[in-house]
Formats: structure tokens, sequence, C-alpha cells
């Protein structure tokens, strides 16, 4: 719902108007939100739209996009939108406003004609006849939307108090609020050479509001939602797009990308991912193409293929190599060549040139065989 108060001058158009969304639920009047665009503006233009908040949002888009801005071009795109709209309920316009007498699509324009002020106004319930007011040298008070004759009433009360019209419509506006009218009160002032905010605050609203959040699927098959989902669980079996994401209230986003300096952990049965970056991850199984920058903690790391090391190892405690037998050799092996093999109980040693053992002395079965002085004046041992 939306409620529109007008002065209209030769030399001037004052346009006022509420921010409130509304809708009805089993012939109930319940408010959205008071967050919605109802007074666009352009070169020469100022328009007002109300009725359907998907309806008005998609003929103002197309609007934007039309290199042709008229009152004519916004005609024309609102028959089109009307009829594609109207069409996905079976061409029942009763059907698709649930019955209710009002009208689904409403524009009120102001511009400037051979220098003179000129109101243009068409709505779907009278068949998008076109009507127009010009400006005189008096003013006059008209009204579009919802409650449109007691706000222009109302106007009038309050300008004979103190000849003030941007005073007028505040009080005026405090006034009638409603379910249907609230948010905020926003004055614009129109002339021959620019557009004009005058006023831009918060209605006085009455206490108690029947408030709802309510959901609608859009022309396109779209679920639209007001207010929050909370449920235990969800599955989505497309894309998920979203304007921001937040975690307790933080917004975990840096750029188009989840950063990961916003996330102590994620705890997850299993998580299928191309690329994890740069936090810590706990969880069942990880399955991904690549694990870049993370913290891997846990009791084992097994792995059936190879695992490379670009960098040093560290071990707490022994290395084993396991499934050595008489027959099999396992070897840690270096670049050259260089070994140490192991086969059953056999070690050996290997090297292409030469071993360089630095060591205090040499022991067999813990007895000492080689002196250390000895062990210190023989740097070298070589192994032919």
């Amino acid at each position: 719902m939306s409620c529109l108060g007008i002065v209209l001058h030769k030399n001037l158009i004052i346009f006022g108007s509420d921010t409130a969304a509304s809708t009805y639920v089993n012939d109930v009047l319940y408010r959205v939100n008071e967050n919605v665009k109802k007074i666009f503006i352009y070169k020469n233009l100022m328009i007002f739209a109300c009725g359907s908040s998907i309806g008005t949002k998609q003929v103002m888009d197309e609007f934007d996009k039309s290199k042709t801005k008229t009152v004519d071009e916004l005609l024309k795109i609102a028959k089109h939108e009307y009829e594609n709209y109207i069409s996905k309920f079976d061409d029942s316009r009763e059907k698709a406003l649930n019955g209710l007498d009002v009208a689904l699509l409403t524009f009120t324009i102001g511009t400037f004609e051979n220098g003179k002020a000129v109101i243009y106004h068409f709505t779907d319930k009278h068949n998008f006849k076109l009507n127009r007011h010009e400006g005189t040298d008096d003013y006059q008070i008209l009204s579009a939307g919802i409650k449109n004759e007691i706000i222009g009433t109302k106007i009038i009360e309050e300008y004979q108090k103190d000849n003030n019209f941007v005073e007028s419509f505040i009080r005026a506006f405090d006034d009638i609020s409603f379910e249907g009218i609230g948010g905020n009160l926003k004055i614009y002032k129109m002339d021959k050479s620019d557009v004009q905010i005058l006023h831009d605050a918060h209605i006085k609203e009455k206490p108690n509001l029947k408030r709802t959040n309510v959901h609608h699927t859009d022309t396109n098959g779209n679920l639209m939602i007001t207010g929050n989902i909370t449920a235990t669980g969800g599955t989505f079996n497309g894309i998920v797009n979203a304007q921001d994401f937040k975690i307790q209230g933080v917004s975990v986003l840096n750029g188009n990308k989840i950063s990961g300096q916003y996330i102590d952990s994620i705890s997850a049965g299993q998580i299928q991912v191309g690329t994890l970056t740069g936090f810590t991850l706990t969880a069942s199984n990880i399955n991904g193409g690549n694990i870049t920058g993370a913290t891997i903690t846990g009791g084992s790391i097994t792995s059936n293929t190879n695992i490379n090391v670009t960098q040093d190892i560290t071990l707490g405690s022994n290395l084993y190599l396991t499934n050595a037998t008489n027959t099999s050799r396992q070897s840690i092996v270096a670049p050259g060549g260089s070994s140490i093999d192991f086969q059953g109980n056999l070690m050996r040693l290997s090297a292409a040139s030469q071993v360089d053992v630095s060591v205090g002395y040499f022991s067999y079965n813990g007895a000492e065989v080689a002196t250390k002085d000895w062990v210190n004046t023989s740097a070298t041992i070589k192994l032919i």
C-alpha cells in the first residue's frame, strides 16, 4: 500500500509519500516493512509508483533500461508488464489481487511541459486511462494511493493552520498512519530547473501495529521472502544467491568469497570442495581437489597414494616402514642414488661415492670398537 499527497501549481509540484509496505492476509492488513522506494526522480520526471511491489519494481526496472524517458514510454511498459504479471494468474485480475478491490499498478507523474507544471496519472483499475492535470495560478491539492481522499483533506486542513506545505504533510501523514501508511515521509519539490528533497524523516507510527513476515512467488517463479528464515535444516538443489553471509551477526565475506579470518572452525560429517583456504577445519571426511594454507590436526593421516612434501618434516617420535620382508625391500632414497635400504632384518647403507660419519665413537652391541681419539683423527671413512 502507498499514499501520495500532491501540491500542484503552474510553477511547482510537491510530492509527499510514505515508504511502508503492507499486505493482506485473510482480508486483514499487515505491515511488512518500512523501506520501499516509491518516488523515482529522472530528468524532468518525478514518478510515484504504488500497488504490487513486484509489479511496480518490474515496471521501473524496465523503465530504467529504456533510453526513452517519457510518460508514454512508462505507460507502454506498465501495460506490457501488467499483462505478463496477470498471465501468471490465468488472466484473472481478481485472483492476482486475492479478490481485493485495489489497483495492482498505479503511477503518478509530475513534469513540466512548455514551462508549465503538469500531473499525469494512470492505473490498471481504470484500464490505464491517462489523466492529465495542468497547474494554474492557484495551489491544487491532489492525492493518489490508499486513503487518497483522506490525505488530501488532511493536508488542506493542516495548511490552513500555518500556510506551510512541508509541516502540513508531516502532520497529515502522522495523523493517518496505520499498517498501510508509515515508515518515512519523503517530500520532493520539482520546478522548471531541478528537483529538491524537502523532508525525509520518520512518520509517527501508531502503537501495536499488526506486522508479518510474508513470502510470495514472483513472475519468474522465484520465492520472495520478507524477513528471516529460521529452520533446523535445509536442502538446496541449486545456487544460493545472497547479498551478504553472516555468522552470529558478523559478515564473513571478503568481496564475493568467504574469508577464513572470520571463521573459527567448520565441523561437519563430510565437506566436498575444490579449494579450501585459510582456516582450521574439523570434519569426519574431507574430499576435495586442494587443501591450501590450512591446519590439519588429527590422530592419524592415512593415504593410499603418494604424499609430496617440498620442505621439512618434523617427527615427534618414530618413522616406521611397514611390509618389509626377506624378499621385498624398502628404502629411504636421497637425490644422486644414495639410500638406506631395509630387507627383512637387514639394513644396508648405500652411497654413490663416500660416506662421511661424524660421531664420538663406534660401538657394536653396546661395546666400543673404536676409540674417541681414533674417531676424532679419522674424519672420513671410505666404503668401496
